[in-house]
């Protein structure tokens, strides 16, 4: 069994494996590079110049931006209390 990884737009698409021919099993015009000895490749890992890399990692918010954003929800909470207590 081989494993393959379906490149689109630079980035895995998919991972497949069979005992077949891969290219007699889909459309010529997809792109299947073999993972086989790679099992750490996944979905969403970057193609480029025959060499595969994880995605870079999200940026995690700093701990101001994460209060801003508390403070933010608290003043919509109240506003929207404020609307309820508003309705006839």
């Amino acid at each position: 069994m081989r494993t393959y990884a379906r490149i689109q737009s630079d980035t895995v698409a998919e991972l497949f494996t069979t005992s077949q021919d891969i290219s007699k099993l889909f459309h010529q015009n997809l792109l299947w590079v073999e993972v086989t000895t790679l099992p750490q490749v996944r979905v969403g890992w970057i193609y480029s110049g025959g060499q595969f890399e994880p995605p870079a990692q999200a940026a995690v918010p700093a701990a101001n931006a994460v209060l801003q954003l508390q403070a933010q929800v608290a003043d919509l909470a109240q506003q929207v209390a404020a609307l309820a207590k508003s309705k006839p």
